[in-house]
């Protein structure tokens, strides 16, 4: 993860939703059903990028902690990544409409 930006990271979730893979990077499942919230939220862009809601919240909580670009960082300011856990305040149940100012998330 330290050596892509969080643009390289937007374009491989790209790519793996339009091989019908999660776009969460650390999720192998196939695009095949999708949770009927993200499936409502994500009407409106076109696109089922995810195949539930932890991954979408995984998968902004990760590109949250990059650099737009691997540039405008000097050597020594590396970040240390940390992953979402699958139990943790961002995964709690809620309605996915107010989830993003709950969960602190883009």
């Amino acid at each position: 993860l330290r050596f892509i930006s969080k643009t390289h990271m937007e374009v491989a979730i790209d790519e793996r939703a339009r091989r019908r893979t999660c776009g969460y990077v650390l999720c192998s499942e196939r695009l095949t059903t999708v949770h009927p919230q993200l499936a409502h939220d994500e009407e409106d862009s076109g696109q089922r990028q995810f195949c539930s809601l932890f991954c979408r919240k995984a998968a902004n909580f990760l590109l949250k902690q990059m650099f737009k670009t691997i540039w405008w960082r000097d050597d020594g300011d590396i970040p240390v990544f940390k992953i979402l856990p699958r139990i943790s305040k961002y995964t709690e149940t809620c309605d996915f409409k107010n989830c993003a100012s709950r969960c602190n998330l883009p």
